[in-house]
Order: C-alpha cells, then structure tokens, then sequence
C-alpha cells in the first residue's frame, strides 16, 4: 500500500526554507507569488500526509469494533480474532470484517487504524 515517500521530512523542511515567506520591505508584495507559495506548500503538507499518515477507509461498524478493542483488549487479540473468527470464543464477533481481506497490507492497515484512530474515514 504505502510506497517509499518522494521525499524526506528533511526535504520537504528545505524546500519550504527555499519557499520562505520572509517579505523584504524594499521590494513590493507580488500576491501571485505568495499564492503559489503557499499553494507549494499545502501541496507538500499534503503529500507528507499521504506518506506517513494514509487515511484508513472502513465502515462504522468496523471503527466501533475496532475501537471496542482498543479500550479492551490488545491489538494482538483483535488480529487473532480478525485472523480466526473461532478464536477468542468470548470475544466480540468480527464478521463486519468479511471481505476485507487477509494480508500484510490490510493487517499494517489495522494497526494504522489501532495506532491513530483519527486516521479512520468512515464509508457505507
């Protein structure tokens, strides 16, 4: 899912120093070149947030679930029970979980999802 980021943290704080918005008083304010640059620099914001902090789509019931967990239980339990639905007999069903797929991508998703719940977009 996540590939290597296009950049550094590093990288992008060099280029926003190349972008830096300190206005030298003895030339005019051009507004085109302040938009552009602030533009630059959502854009750059924007895509460190898709490197480093990729939203997490599930249902509502699947964020209740997993935040269920997270206030009983360990992660490790959840994926048990996400893993083997007859493990944990006692432990909540997580059959809104079907179809969602079994893999090291959907599994680094969960712990995106475990680790920083604000992460999570609910869909239908």
């Amino acid at each position: 899912m996540n590939e290597i980021p296009k950049q550094t943290f590093q990288e992008a704080f060099d280029e926003i120093e190349e972008l830096s918005f300190v206005r030298d008083e003895s030339k005019p304010v051009i507004e085109q070149e302040w938009v552009n640059g602030h533009t630059a620099v959502y854009a750059l914001i924007e895509e460190l947030q898709e490197n480093y902090a990729p939203t997490v789509e599930m249902t509502q019931q699947q964020k209740d679930l997993l935040l269920h967990f997270k206030e009983t239980t360990w992660f490790s339990l959840f994926l048990a029970k996400f893993n083997d639905p007859e493990f944990g007999e006692s432990l909540p069903d997580l059959s809104c979980f079907d179809g969602w797929g079994v893999s090291k991508e959907r599994e680094n998703d969960l712990l995106t999802a475990w680790l920083h719940p604000e992460s999570i977009k609910v869909v239908d």
